[in-house]
C-alpha cells in the first residue's frame, strides 16, 4: 500500500514538472512569436504640437488596432508643456481610450515641461480605429475667470510622444474573405511587405504581378507597402504566388500537401500559420488573368472560403480623368458624397472638418469660374452677433457664413462663391471652421456654452466649376500627384514599362512604383504593358526602370542627360566619359558638369521625366540607379511622405544614405505640353502663370509705344514746320 502511494506521489510530481515545462516552453514560443512597435504620435495624424486652448479643451487622436494583432501590452509615453500662469488644483490634463480614462495630472506651472507614462490596458484596445483623447481643464484663478483667456494652454509635444505595443499575429484564417479584412488592413501602421513570387519574369507574368500588387496597395488605403520578387517563398512574410500548379508545388517544397481545387485560393506559409500564402494561377494565360483581375478588385467580395473558381470576371468601365476623390466638371457633389458626413460642433472650441477632392493633374481652372457651395446647416439660440462659420480652400479663407440671429436659424441652399483661383490640380480641401461666441460674457458672469452649437449636414453641396486640360511638362509634381500622364487613362491603357534588366530588384521597383500610383489614383492597371526592348515606333508613354548603365541608348541620348548640364549635385554623380574620368568642376565647388555617360554613386536614385524621342506630347519617365539594390532601396522610398513631397522640377536625385531621404531636384530638360487650349483662355492662362513677367513687358511696350508716338509727333512737327 505505501509502495502504491509513492508510486502515485512519484507520477504526480513527474506530471507537475512536464506541464510546468510544456507552460515554459509554450510562454517562451510567445513571447518569441510576439513583436513590439514604436510608433512616434505624429504617425497618427499630420500636425506635431497639440495646442489645448481654454478652460476646457481636447483633442482626439484615431489609434488604429487591425484585426490581425492580438494585443499582449501597450505602453504610452506623452510629453507636455503648459502655461506658467495656471493654478495647479483648477488644472488637470487627463487622457482617455474609448472614454476610458487612463491617467490624469495636475498641470504644475512652476514644472511647465512634463511627462506622462502609463500602461494602456490590452482589453481596451479594440480592433478599430480607438479614440485617444487628449483633455485638458485649466483656469488661471479660485475665482470667476475668463474661459477664453490666452494664458489658458497647454501643448502636447506629439514628435516626442509615441506608444509601445507588443502583439502577436493571429492565425490566418483559410478564407479568401481575409484579404480584405485581415491580411491587407489600412489600420496596420507597421512596416507591411509582401514577396511576390513568379513563375517567371516574361511581359505577361509582370502584367499579372502589377494587377496583384495594385489589388494589395489599394487594399491598404494609404499605407505604404514594400513589395519583393523572388522565385522562392520568403518566411515572415506575406507571399503572393503566381504561376502554374506544378510552380506552387516546387515552391511550397513538400509534395505531400495537396494543390488547392482551385487556381484563386489562400493557404498557410508552409510551417506559418501566421503568414498567408496567396496562390493565383491556372494553366493558361487567360485563366491567370481573371484570377489575377478577380483578386484586385474590390467591388466584388472575395468569398468566405479557401478558394474560388473564376468562370469569369466583368471589369468595371474606364473613362479618362477617372479615379479615387476625382471631381468631374460642371458637376454638383454632397458633401456626404466626398467623404463629409454630418457634423455637429460644440463649445467655444468646436474644432473644424475637412473634405477633400481631386481635380486632374493637368486641370486649367479660369479665374472667373466659380466653384459654388450651396450649404444646409443650423445653429442654435444664444449666439453672439460675431458667430460664423468659416471655409478655408487649401488653407486660404474662402468665405464666411454669419450666425447672428440670437434666436437661432437654419440656412437652406445658402450660396457661397468661391473664386476658382483659389482651386488646384491635384488635391483640394476645403474645411469649415466655426467660430461660436457665447452671447453673454465678462467678468464674474456665468458664461454659457452648453447652447453653442451648430450642425453642418451632409446634403449640402459643391459645384466645380468647368476646366479645360493644359499642362507645361515636364512635371515631376503632377506625376507624384496621381502618376500623369502615364495614367491619363487611370487604367494605364497608353502606358510601356520597360525593364531595362532581368534582374528581382528591377522587377520589384517597377511594382513598388506602379502600386504606389495606383494607390493614389485608385484605379488598378489593368491595361498596363510591360517589354525588355523599346524601337522608335514606340507611340505610347514610356517608364523606363533598371541600372543607369543598362538603359539603351536612344532612350538616353532624349534625355536631359544626353547633353552636359549644370548640377549642384557633387559627391553623387560622376562623369565617365572618355576624355575625362573625373568630375568636371565649375568655378562653384557644388556645381559639376556631367557628361552623356555618367555614374550614379551607391545609395542614389535618378529620377528624370523628358518628352518622348520617338512621339512628341508623349512621355518617358527614367528611374534608375548603379544597381539592383540601390534601384530597389530608392523604390521603397518613393513611398515616404518626405520622398514624394521633394518631386518637383523635372529631374531629381534621391540621397538614400542619409538617416531621412534627401532629395535634390532641378529643372533640366526642354519644357513640352500636353492638352489644348485656345484663343483668349490660353492667353488668360498666360497671364495668370506669368504675372509678373507679363507686367514688365507690358510696362516695356508702353514706354517703346510712347517713344514711337513721340518720335512720329516730332517728324509730324518738323515736317510741318518746313512746309510753313
Amino acid at each position: 500500500m505505501e509502495a502504491t502511494t509513492v508510486w502515485v506521489r512519484k507520477k504526480m510530481i513527474e506530471t507537475g514538472l512536464l506541464c510546468t515545462l510544456l507552460c515554459i516552453i509554450l510562454t517562451a514560443s510567445n513571447l518569441n512569436a510576439a513583436e513590439t512597435l514604436k510608433v512616434p504620435l505624429t504617425k497618427l495624424t499630420d500636425i506635431s504640437t497639440v495646442e489645448l486652448k481654454g478652460a476646457k479643451s481636447s483633442y482626439i487622436l484615431k489609434l488604429p488596432i487591425p484585426e490581425r494583432w492580438n494585443i499582449a501590452r501597450a505602453r504610452l509615453h506623452l510629453s507636455y508643456v503648459n502655461s506658467t500662469a495656471l493654478l495647479p488644483e483648477r488644472s488637470k490634463l487627463s487622457v482617455r481610450l474609448n472614454d476610458h480614462v487612463l491617467a490624469q495630472v495636475t498641470l504644475q506651472p512652476r514644472s511647465p515641461e512634463g511627462t506622462i507614462d502609463l500602461n494602456v490596458p490590452a482589453k481596451l484596445l479594440l480592433n478599430k480605429y480607438n479614440d485617444l483623447e487628449l483633455y485638458a481643464t485649466q483656469n488661471y484663478t479660485t475665482e470667476c475667470s475668463d474661459p477664453t483667456a490666452p494664458e489658458l494652454w497647454t501643448n502636447i509635444e506629439l514628435n516626442d510622444s509615441y506608444i509601445e505595443i507588443e502583439y502577436a499575429l493571429k492565425v490566418v484564417p483559410l478564407r479568401l474573405s481575409s484579404v480584405a479584412n485581415l491580411l491587407f488592413d489600412p489600420k496596420m501602421f507597421g512596416p507591411n511587405a509582401v514577396n511576390m513570387v513568379l513563375e517567371n519574369q516574361t511581359p505577361e507574368l509582370l502584367h499579372l504581378a502589377a494587377v496583384a500588387a495594385s489589388g494589395v496597395a489599394l487594399r491598404f488605403e494609404y499605407r505604404p507597402v514594400q513589395f519583393s520578387v523572388s522565385g522562392e517563398l520568403l518566411k515572415g512574410t506575406d507571399n503572393i504566388v503566381i504561376g502554374s500548379t506544378k510552380f506552387l508545388s516546387d515552391v511550397m517544397g513538400d509534395r505531400s500537401i495537396p494543390a488547392p481545387p482551385a487556381h484563386l485560393a489562400v493557404l498557410h506559409m508552409p510551417g506559418d500559420r501566421e503568414h498567408a500564402l496567396i496562390y493565383i494561377g491556372g494553366e493558361s494565360e487567360d485563366v491567370m488573368l481573371k484570377n489575377a483581375q478577380a483578386f484586385a478588385t474590390l467591388s466584388y467580395p472575395l468569398p468566405d472560403a479557401g478558394y474560388a473558381h473564376i468562370k469569369d470576371i466583368i471589369l468595371p468601365s474606364v473613362s479618362q480623368y477617372q479615379g479615387k476623390n476625382m471631381v468631374l466638371q460642371n458637376t454638383s457633389y454632397t458633401f456626404k458624397d466626398l467623404g463629409l458626413h454630418s457634423r455637429t460642433f460644440r463649445g467655444i472650441n468646436p474644432g473644424s472638418s475637412a473634405m477633400a477632392f481631386r481635380l486632374p493633374a493637368d486641370a486649367m481652372i479660369k479665374e472667373n469660374e466659380n466653384t459654388v457651395l450651396s450649404i444646409h446647416l443650423v445653429y442654435s439660440a444664444g449666439l453672439r452677433g460675431d458667430s460664423a462659420l468659416n471655409m478655408v480652400l487649401n488653407g486660404k479663407f474662402a468665405g464666411s457664413i454669419p450666425l447672428n440671429d440670437e434666436k437661432g436659424s437654419r440656412y437652406q441652399g445658402y450660396t457661397i462663391q468661391i473664386p476658382g483661383s483659389l482651386l488646384k490640380s491635384g488635391y483640394n480641401t476645403l474645411s469649415f471652421d466655426p467660430v461660436l461666441s457665447p452671447l453673454k460674457s465678462g467678468e464674474c458672469i456665468y458664461i454659457q456654452t452648453e447652447n453653442l452649437i451648430v450642425t453642418l449636414y451632409d446634403d449640402s453641396e459643391i459645384k466645380i466649376p468647368s476646366v479645360q486640360h493644359w499642362i507645361e511638362m515636364p512635371s515631376l509634381g503632377a506625376f507624384m500627384k496621381d502618376g500623369f500622364p502615364f495614367t491619363k487613362w487611370p487604367d494605364w491603357r497608353d502606358t510601356t514599362v520597360m525593364l531595362a534588366d532581368r534582374a528581382a530588384e528591377t522587377a520589384a521597383s517597377a511594382l513598388n512604383l506602379i502600386a504606389m500610383i495606383s494607390q493614389k489614383s485608385g484605379v488598378q492597371p489593368f491595361g498596363i504593358n510591360f517589354t525588355y526592348e523599346v524601337d522608335s515606333k514606340a507611340g505610347n508613354d514610356l517608364i523606363i526602370i533598371g541600372p543607369l548603365h543598362k538603359v539603351p541608348e536612344n532612350i538616353l541620348q532624349g534625355s536631359p542627360l544626353a547633353s552636359a548640364l549644370r548640377n549642384p549635385w557633387n559627391g553623387h554623380l560622376r562623369d565617365m566619359s572618355s576624355r575625362d574620368m573625373t568630375v568636371k568642376k565649375e568655378t562653384d565647388e557644388r556645381n559639376v558638369r556631367i557628361g552623356t555617360k555618367i555614374v550614379i554613386e551607391e545609395g542614389r536614385l535618378l529620377v528624370s521625366e523628358f518628352e518622348s524621342p520617338f512621339k512628341s506630347e508623349r512621355s518617358v519617365l527614367l528611374v534608375a540607379a548603379n544597381g539592383g539594390r540601390s534601384l530597389m532601396r530608392g523604390a521603397i522610398a518613393l513611398w515616404e511622405p518626405v520622398v514624394q513631397s521633394g518631386f518637383t522640377h523635372d529631374m531629381l536625385l534621391v540621397d538614400l544614405e542619409a538617416a531621412d531621404p534627401r532629395v535634390y531636384s532641378q529643372e533640366a530638360g526642354e519644357k513640352y505640353s500636353i492638352g489644348e487650349v485656345r484663343g483668349v483662355n490660353k492667353l488668360n492662362y498666360f497671364l495668370h502663370k506669368y504675372f509678373r513677367e507679363t507686367i514688365v513687358v507690358l510696362i516695356i511696350c508702353i514706354i517703346l509705344l510712347a517713344w514711337v508716338v513721340y518720335a512720329l509727333l516730332k517728324r509730324h512737327r518738323q515736317n510741318r514746320l518746313g512746309n510753313e
